[in-house]
């Protein structure tokens, strides 16, 4: 129908109820009414309304939980709602406004105790008896059959308050995820039997990427070994002329532009960062931007950990976490030696600000420092469990951009499990990293220390924004946590103040100074295990 049809439609019959008489259209109501005998059936509704209206949402809470689009956690207090439903039912048919009163009371209780029970988290547990309190207040301060609105608005609730829940495959001992297609395979298929061709696609099974090892291409760039690296002064001569400085083949540099750096005052600067091993430059290319890490000096195996690290990214693939970047060889010279063309990494550029800067900006608003914890420890967990490591966590390295998402920045450190077996290429900062940490200290729980520093900082300044102050006192390389903080724990200050605190920050803080007592690969705090902890 077209649009033009479906308005005449409504005004034809808006003119139709305008000209038939009203009195006529009550009389054949009345009419209609009694032929039905929709009076004693509407007698009947409201003595039982309640009870179909349970039925109905039960239906509801079964069909969403055979279709696992409600967890049973949300679903209890969808279970919660029903009870009460019928228990409101009784009243006066067959009990008194006394007796519902008290037959509520006990079914309360049991539902409860059951969830009690079944949810052994104290966060879970409050979380389930503010709404039994809130039935009980209902019941003795406002009409008894307010508590049927009120149950019912609890069930919309408990459905709608969660996103669907991501249903896990079972693990085995090992912790290893086992599927459904691999136990039909060995158990229900025997072996040299022809299968006939299934008239369903199947969808195979993703490999877990930490058994994924790549191969290297045999032809990947070498590193000059007898030259001596450029400094970074060396490389911002060079950018001053991309046309001398970048190779040919690098269509995608030299087509762009070199931005000044502005926040830093000094005409002509376009040194964006510098660390132990590269410095960053800013590309412009029309709308898009791009940094440029020109390598400082030599590492073992450059082209190899870089090739092997953005293949591993790749598969993390959730368009947040990595800056995607290529590594390009034979990319860059400068007037030192002409001859030679260092390699360099061309990576998308990250808008935000490091942790330091968000935290020193959101001082009078902890409540988002506390997300940006949360997020952080996400992260962490994903990421381990890729088997993978960003090898220097710390304030520089842990970018937050306008929507308080977190990017992760700085990879020459990395551990991806193609690199298990080699030795790390680097230490990460004191400040953030096990006394003991050394290269040969290299696995997918390489960050397990720094991500526990990261995390409890962020909590503490969060529940008590004056630590920063305190203990910062705006130092880029650190939160609050520094070197001699780990060597003698005993006398640190800070550790001494936050295990005074409650909570989550004093049980974090007792697990940093245990940790300290084990390797710094010790998988009793693995972020994972980090989450489980309440507050």
């Amino acid at each position: 129908m077209k649009y033009i049809t479906k308005i005449l439609a409504i005004i034809f019959v808006l003119l139709f109820l305008a000209v038939v008489p009203v009195q006529f259209l009550y009389r054949s109501w009345a009419y209609v009414e009694a032929s039905l005998h929709l009076a004693s059936i509407f007698s009947a509704y409201e003595t039982f309304h309640i009870i179909v209206v349970a039925a109905l949402l039960f239906i509801i809470f079964a069909a969403l939980r055979l279709r696992k689009l409600i967890s049973w956690e949300s679903g209890s207090y969808s279970l919660l709602a029903i009870v009460i439903l019928l228990t409101m039912s009784l009243l006066q048919n067959p009990l008194s406004f006394v007796e519902t009163l008290v037959l509520l009371v006990i079914v309360l209780a049991i539902s409860s105790a059951v969830f009690m029970y079944e949810f052994r988290s104290k966060r879970r547990r409050f979380l389930f008896v503010a709404p039994v309190l809130a039935s009980l207040i209902i019941a003795y301060l406002l009409p008894l059959y307010d508590i049927v609105f009120y149950a019912f608005f609890l069930f919309v609730a408990a459905t709608f308050a969660k996103p669907p829940v991501k249903q896990l495959q079972p693990k085995d001992a090992k912790g290893n995820e086992e599927t459904k297609i691999e136990e039909k395979t060995k158990t229900d298929v025997p072996e040299k039997q022809a299968q006939p061709p299934s008239p369903v696609e199947t969808i195979p099974a993703q490999p877990d990427p930490r058994t994924i090892i790549d191969e290297v291409p045999p032809d990947l760039d070498s590193i000059p070994q007898s030259v001596s690296w450029p400094s970074q002064s060396d490389y911002s001569r060079a950018m001053q002329n991309l046309e001398f400085s970048i190779s040919k083949e690098r269509g995608e540099i030299l087509s762009s532009k070199i931005v000044p750096n502005p926040y830093v005052n000094m005409p002509g600067n376009v040194v964006y960062s510098s660390g132990n091993y590269g410095t960053v430059f800013k590309l412009q290319n029309g709308q898009s931007a791009h940094a440029l890490k020109c390598f400082t000096r030599s590492k073992p195996d450059l082209s190899k950990r870089y090739f092997l690290i953005s293949k591993a990214i790749s598969r993390f693939n959730d368009g947040a976490t990595f800056a995607s970047f290529s590594y390009l060889p034979k990319t860059v010279r400068t007037l030192k030696n002409p001859a030679v063309y260092f390699p360099a990494l061309l990576m998308e550029w990250i808008d935000g600000v490091n942790l330091n800067s968000y935290i020193s900006n959101n001082l009078e608003t902890p409540r988002k420092i506390s997300d940006v914890a949360k997020k952080f420890l996400s992260v962490a967990v994903r990421l381990q469990s890729y088997g993978m490591s960003h090898g220097d966590i710390s304030g520089d390295n842990v970018m937050v951009n306008s929507s308080d998402g977190i990017t992760l920045v700085d990879y020459d450190g990395m551990y991806v499990p193609s690199l298990k077996g080699m030795k790390a290429p680097e230490n990460g900062h004191d400040h953030f990293q096990h006394p003991q940490r050394t290269t040969s200290t290299y696995s997918e729980r390489l960050d397990n220390f720094s991500v526990l520093v990261t995390y409890l900082s962020l909590l503490a300044v969060a529940s008590d924004p004056s630590l920063w102050g305190r203990y910062n006192r705006g130092d880029q390389d650190c939160l609050l946590f520094r070197k001699s903080d780990f060597l003698i724990p005993d006398r640190s200050p800070l550790i001494k103040e936050l295990l005074d605190k409650k909570g989550r920050i004093r049980k974090l803080t007792k697990l940093l100074v245990e940790a300290l007592q084990h390797d710094p690969l010790w998988d009793g705090i693995d972020p994972d295990k980090l989450a489980k902890i309440q507050r």
